[in-house]
């Protein structure tokens, strides 16, 4: 997308792009439904602030599934979000909150450990 938005393309390359674009959007449709249904299946675990990392981590997921395609484009100015059971995921961007049915409110970042992956970690507002 970038290359055909910002370099002078011979026609023949642009459509040719073009067309890949559209090959490569329908096999992310294609796939979207079953990595749903994979992410679906995954338990949410914990009590307490476990839980609610937990749920956070599903609904970015969720979110960045929703978002991935080459049509997805810039998104406007209401923050995506998700309801993960009672609970509503919004992705801020640099963190996402997750709020609960009783109206408490976390803030959620995810963490890199060098050689362990990624983790979610998440904070109360104070209310």
């Amino acid at each position: 997308m970038i290359t055909m938005r910002e370099m002078s393309l011979p026609p023949d390359r642009l459509q040719e792009m073009k067309d890949e674009l559209v090959k490569m959007n329908a096999e992310v449709a294609t796939l979207k439904p079953i990595i749903r249904a994979q992410i679906a299946t995954l338990p949410v675990q914990g009590d307490g602030q476990q839980r609610v990392e937990s749920l956070a981590t599903l609904g970015l997921l969720t979110l960045a599934l929703d978002s991935f395609s080459a049509n997805s484009g810039a998104r406007g100015l209401e923050a995506p979000s998700t309801k993960i059971d009672q609970y509503v995921v919004t992705d801020l961007g640099s963190f996402a909150t997750v709020r609960a049915p009783d109206g408490q409110t976390h803030r959620c970042s995810v963490f890199g450990m060098a050689d362990e992956g990624a983790g979610m970690k998440c904070e109360p507002l104070v209310r």
